[in-house]
């Protein structure tokens, strides 16, 4: 008997596996697809995580039916469970989680699309993986910069180091400074690098000259990207639909702010958790650029929006 393996495209796959989003939120969960992975996730009070627990077997259960009856297969092996909460909070035991009667593994982090994820949103392994990532690069730059012109070694660590530095940079937000640090450490060290400075000389000139930005700034940066993309409804509907512009608030039309393009920041209860949501820290980062950066973006492609905004950066780093 022969065989004939018909190879998917990217697009016609998503297509092909579109019906796991309905069929996941008909149990009251939310879900993001990439490619071939799926992430399933929902929220509860601490009381009520059993109850939770049930539902999320229950549309593993229905999605792994689902995949053989569409001549896929949901690899156990690789399916895990994390349950997130505050460090703070002293939560019961968590309950089991199953997949076709058997317990998923739960972990207390994992790596998703290149980023580590913990169980308290501390991002600390994240931060630890990138820095060494990127001081390994450094290494072997360092190595070879007696044969290299200092215009390669420019380009060569803003290819290799700062490609590692700035992805996923936004899940940052919000973190304290010194688990930023380390981060800002390889741009510390990329300024002494391709100025030949050594490492008791003041790093700063370097970095003025370069026009780099510090890392919250990067953070800053980023966060008034996406938020220029979710205002122009270019990014996607589970970005956008966290912001909102004051007039659309129930009376921000009678609001002297509601003409200056700013976005409304919700309440939250606690700053370091609640502050860090992309529906607040993103919001505050839109309304604190000038108004001629948010009064009238027809007249600002996204790449001239971007240098906009990094300059502004510079200039309030410089004052």
């Amino acid at each position: 008997m022969r065989y004939i393996l018909r190879v998917l495209g990217p697009i016609i796959f998503s297509l092909y596996i579109s019906d796991i989003v309905s069929l996941v939120q008909s149990h009251s969960l939310d879900v993001h697809l990439f490619a071939d992975d799926i992430i399933i996730y929902g929220s509860s009070s601490s009381n009520s995580m059993s109850s939770l627990s049930i539902k999320v077997s229950r549309c593993l259960d229905d999605v792994s039916n689902w995949l053989r009856r569409n001549g896929l297969l949901l690899n156990s092996d690789k399916t895990k469970v994390m349950w997130y909460s505050s460090p703070r909070r002293r939560l019961p035991p968590f309950p089991l989680v199953t997949l076709d009667n058997a317990p998923v593994l739960a972990v207390n982090k994992v790596k998703y699309l290149g980023v580590v994820l913990d169980s308290h949103l501390s991002f600390r392994d994240n931060v630890s993986l990138t820095a060494r990532s990127c001081f390994s690069v450094l290494r072997r730059i360092r190595s070879v910069k007696s044969c290299l012109p200092n215009p390669l070694i420019a380009k060569l660590i803003s290819s290799l180091v700062f490609s590692r530095l700035d992805y996923c940079l936004s899940v940052h937000t919000g973190l304290p400074a010194t688990t930023l640090w380390r981060l800002q450490r390889v741009l510390h060290a990329s300024a002494r690098l391709l100025h030949g400075i050594g490492r008791t000389a003041h790093v700063s000139p370097a970095l003025r000259d370069l026009g780099w930005l510090s890392i919250p700034q990067r953070i800053e940066l980023r966060l008034a990207c996406l938020s220029f993309l979710c205002v122009g409804r270019s990014a996607p509907a589970y970005l956008s639909d966290q912001l909102q512009d004051v007039a659309s608030v129930l009376g921000g039309r009678r609001l002297r702010s509601a003409a200056s393009g700013r976005l409304a920041v919700p309440r939250v209860r606690r700053r370091t958790l609640g502050g860090r949501a992309f529906g607040a820290s993103a919001a505050s980062a839109w309304n604190s650029l000038p108004t001629s950066l948010r009064s009238d973006l027809s007249l600002l492609n996204f790449r001239l929006f971007k240098s906009s905004v990094k300059k502004f950066l510079l200039h309030v780093n410089s004052m």
